[in-house]
């Protein structure tokens, strides 16, 4: 028994040693004015204030008050933006093996906050937000969300499908567009406020409804005769995972509105190369094979091949159905 309190004291007494070791060394870089920069440094108890590392500020920024010791405040003025500049530490004495945190905050509001592993003493800073690397990047992500986020193509895919020829698509895929581009927004900007299992769960829901409407054939219903009204009501679903999506990704901190208006052209351009993706099958098929693709020809042709609704039936249901009961136990 004695042993064992001895153990569990000294487990105890090593506990804060190593919490203390584990702590960064804490280095901020603040913009005061347009080309000054205030530089700070927080040691942890680990470091001895001797070992105090010195910190080169990118080689456009010349020193107005170096630093000289943790707790005080250093000014620099750079010439240039210190985005993607280098900012370099030494010690003195010994490389101790903990981590360094770096926080940039800009007077645009902007902040970014870094974490360097144990033994790195150098890294570059980020690169100011503009709205030409936001279009940009937003824009490639929208489209990879739209043709790489199989629940929102497979739900295309059976529009499509129901929709049946190219104004109507058209016309579905707009309403589609418009109804998600205004719960996207709403969504990410935090004026409406949605669980996301939820969301996920009737976004399978939703795709399991046009594969039944697909499975029991064209008819007289909304469904069949205003697709572009279902789209839309689906739409605004569709959007609130849209946000889901952007939301992990992470929103722009200083263009916003850019990078919402791009994420969602490039959802809208995702969408558009599906679309003639699709029709351009047809046309090849007309041209090379007429029999499977003849003139006036549509998707939800009733003398369409029974086997090709099996096949999307299949696919669209099975895989909507797995996904809607995945994400519903989810909730548990």
């Amino acid at each position: 028994m004695l042993r064992v309190l001895i153990t569990f004291l000294l487990l105890g007494c090593g506990s804060p040693a190593q919490a203390h070791e584990s702590l960064p060394v804490v280095i901020v870089i603040e913009e005061k004015a347009d080309d000054i920069f205030a530089l700070r440094m927080q040691l942890p108890p680990a470091i001895d204030s001797s070992n105090a590392p010195d910190i080169a500020m990118p080689s456009q920024c010349r020193p107005l008050k170096p630093l000289q010791q943790s707790g005080q405040t250093g000014l620099y003025r750079c010439n240039q933006a210190i985005g993607g500049g280098a900012l370099h530490w030494t010690y003195p004495k010994q490389l101790p093996s903990i981590p360094t945190f770096v926080r940039l905050a800009l007077l645009s509001g902007e902040t970014h906050t870094l974490l360097v592993g144990p033994g790195e003493t150098t890294m570059h800073l980020p690169v100011q937000e503009s709205w030409q690397s936001v279009a940009f990047q937003y824009l490639e992500m929208g489209i990879e969300h739209l043709l790489f986020g199989y629940d929102h193509l497979i739900f295309l895919l059976c529009l499509i499908w129901i929709a049946g020829t190219f104004r109507r698509v058209l016309l579905a895929v707009t309403g589609f567009t418009l109804a998600h581009s205004i719960t996207l927004a709403l969504s990410a900007m935090s004026v409406i406020r949605i669980s996301v299992p939820p969301v996920e769960a009737a976004i399978a829901l939703s795709i399991i409804f046009l594969a039944r409407e697909i499975a029991i054939g064209r008819r007289d219903t909304l469904t069949w005769r205003h697709p572009m009204l279902i789209s839309s009501l689906f739409g605004l679903l569709h959007g609130l995972g849209f946000a889901a999506a952007l939301n992990e990704i992470g929103l722009p901190q200083t263009q916003l509105v850019t990078g919402l208006a791009f994420f969602n052209i490039g959802v809208e351009l995702g969408q558009c190369a599906i679309v003639a993706a699709v029709f351009g099958a047809i046309a090849l098929g007309r041209r090379f094979v007429p029999k499977l693709a003849p003139a006036g020809f549509k998707l939800n042709s009733p003398s369409l091949p029974a086997i090709s609704r099996r096949v999307t039936i299949m696919a669209a249901g099975g895989l909507s159905a797995f996904w809607f009961i995945d994400r519903t136990t989810g909730f548990f």
